[in-house]
């Protein structure tokens, strides 16, 4: 099994051993009492292979030192997401995001600017019934892979357009058809969690479209992306690439410079829009590319 991991300082790790030698055993060491709290576990078919989407909470007593981290002998929840891809019923390959920089923050170390939105543990699904363990209803995994589509389509429409007044009015009209108006957005820590349209806008997609204007995709770097009943999960590898020329991401004046970022996205919709939103992302990653260590 192949592992990637979207999270600095791991790496992409090429089989079972070194997976346990480089992640999981140093895991087990440090939350000697750890648990595995899931919110998400979703499944379907991206490109002909089977996958599987899951996301949740490592959860436990913080009692041995991790990656530089000092331990606090308190309780910390880290959070991960997972892509696996299934054959002849067991993993091929998996890519692992986890959010070492959340981890920072619950050990009282912030290394840089405050997050415009709210730094808080993720919360699980409002519906709490995100473990899908059993077939889904096909209708609403299409609806739900259609909502996804649309606003992936959207969202790839504005891109490389100059970041006027109008552009923004036009990409929040786009936002208030796809989303609930009480949707929360769960970004990763650096970014935070918003509620509603106007929360995103102001505290993450406004910033970020100022920061990265030439930002463009890849569809072939999509590893997952599949419906299950009313949730849906996409990730890319390097999916969203752009040049660093505008001021305040992450607190940082423009570089100039061009990024690859490692993202998921899992998605929960009603019958009409979409509601919750956890994403997924490796800032440590981007900012390494920014030259930030």
């Amino acid at each position: 099994a192949l592992e990637k991991f979207g999270s600095v300082p791991m790496s992409e790790l090429a089989n079972p051993a070194a997976s346990a030698e480089q992640f999981w055993r140093p895991l087990r060491q440090a939350l000697p009492d750890v648990e595995r709290r899931l919110g998400i576990v979703a499944g379907g078919l991206y490109r002909g292979a089977a996958w599987v989407g899951c996301m949740g909470h490592y959860v436990g007593t913080f009692e041995r030192d991790w990656l530089g981290l000092p331990a606090t002998r308190g309780v910390v929840a880290v959070r991960f997401a997972e892509g696996h891809e299934v054959r002849d019923g067991k993993i091929a390959r998996s890519y692992l995001f986890v959010d070492f920089l959340d981890l920072m923050r619950q050990t009282g170390y912030w290394p840089i600017a405050p997050s415009l939105g709210r730094e808080m543990q993720w919360l699980s699904p409002r519906t709490h019934d995100g473990v899908l363990l059993t077939p889904q209803d096909e209708t609403a995994s299409r609806r739900s892979h259609e909502f996804i589509i649309r606003l992936h389509s959207g969202i790839d429409a504005s891109e490389g357009r100059p970041l006027s007044r109008e552009v923004m009015d036009d990409i929040e009209v786009e936002d208030a058809r796809h989303f609930h108006p009480n949707f929360l957005w769960y970004g990763a820590a650096g970014i935070g969690t918003t509620r509603g349209i106007k929360g995103f806008d102001d505290y993450h997609g406004h910033p970020f479209q100022a920061a990265f204007p030439d930002r463009g995709s890849r569809d072939t770097t999509h590893f997952i992306r599949i419906s299950d009943g009313h949730y849906a999960i996409t990730g890319g590898w390097g999916y969203l690439q752009a040049t660093h020329s505008g001021q305040d991401f992450l607190g940082l004046p423009a570089t100039g410079k061009h990024v690859l970022m490692r993202v998921m996205d899992f998605y929960r919709c009603d019958d009409a829009t979409i509601c919750e939103n956890w994403v997924p992302f490796d800032i440590p990653h981007v900012l390494m590319q920014l030259g930030v260590d």
